[in-house]
């Protein structure tokens, strides 16, 4: 089974033990083999292709193509899991992998915190309801610096320094060396609305298309898990994404889970991403709910 670790902490738990808190652990406690992605660039210096569609798809489809070649008696019977970043990387993959590993066996994604609000989210004709923006500390104030990597995706000459705060510069800087830049965001109160000193829209601009996703008519089964305390992705854009899959005919099974946010829908969603994988494993039929999927109540 590909995994996808959530963020950018995903290049140091390679090297650390499993906790009583980890997801991880209970996927493996169901006897499923896992590989966790190493994305382009993640943990080395220069920074990585932040949230653009085919490096980390491609990355999350080479990781299982390198594991089924390392190990044969690996079972070529596949399902992504992802959150947040991990999720974008997911969605990306599943819809990418029949032209790019289309060798890979994939049943299908478990997808929780999506990415759904611009630039992610293709435009169809599906309906839309309005998404609050991203705003605030912590987690909403490293997410706004590390967009900056995406930006130099397509413009090498983008210099990321000239619209940055100097708050926001050590964030810049630790998160380009390494993985340890939370305690430089906290330390240096970085906001989504103090990181920056100008807005690089054009740059933006230029990115946006390298982060969409691609027509969202998946081959496979998806579920979604939203929380609906989530800040970071909120529950309305990720009701966007999964309507706009219905739209497209996919086979969509979407759960909201009240009280939960960004850090905590990942074990709340446990009990459905399981049933729906070993539904998919088993070879039985996913119908999804996309006829009485209703727009989420936030904060419930």
């Amino acid at each position: 089974m590909g995994s996808r670790l959530r963020g950018r902490s995903g290049c140091l738990r390679t090297f650390m033990a499993r906790t009583s808190g980890d997801s991880v652990n209970s996927w493996l406690a169901e006897g499923y083999a896992i590989v966790a992605t190493d994305y382009q660039g993640l943990g080395t210096p220069g920074g990585d292709p932040w949230m653009v569609v085919k490096p980390e798809a491609y990355s999350v489809l080479d990781s299982v193509r390198s594991a089924l070649g390392a190990f044969g008696e690996l079972s070529n019977n596949v399902v992504i899991v992802g959150a947040s970043q991990g999720a974008h990387a997911g969605l990306s993959a599943s819809l990418l992998a029949k032209s790019y590993a289309p060798e890979v066996k994939l049943r299908g994604t478990v997808a929780v915190d999506v990415p759904g609000m611009s630039p992610y989210a293709p435009e169809t004709g599906a309906p839309q309801i309005a998404v609050p923006p991203i705003a605030g500390g912590g987690a909403n104030g490293a997410l706004a610096v590390l967009s900056l990597f995406t930006l130099r995706a397509p413009d090498p000459s983008f210099v990321p320094s000239d619209c940055l705060s100097d708050d926001a510069k050590p964030v810049y800087e630790a998160a380009r060396t390494g993985c340890e830049f939370g305690p430089v965001v906290v330390r240096n109160h970085v906001t989504v609305e103090n990181a920056f000193k100008e807005r690089p829209d054009t740059a933006i601009a230029k990115a946006a298309p390298l982060q969409q996703y691609p027509a969202p008519k998946f081959p496979q089964p998806v579920v979604v898990g939203a929380g609906l305390a989530d800040t970071t992705t909120a529950p309305e854009s990720q009701y966007n994404i999964v309507m706009a899959a219905c739209y497209a005919g996919s086979t969509v099974e979407m759960h909201y889970y009240p009280g939960k946010n960004h850090n905590t829908s990942i074990s709340a969603s446990l009990p459905d991403s399981q049933a729906f994988v070993k539904k998919l494993l088993a070879g039985e039929r996913i119908d999804g709910n996309c006829s009485v999927i209703k727009p989420p109540v936030p904060g419930n």
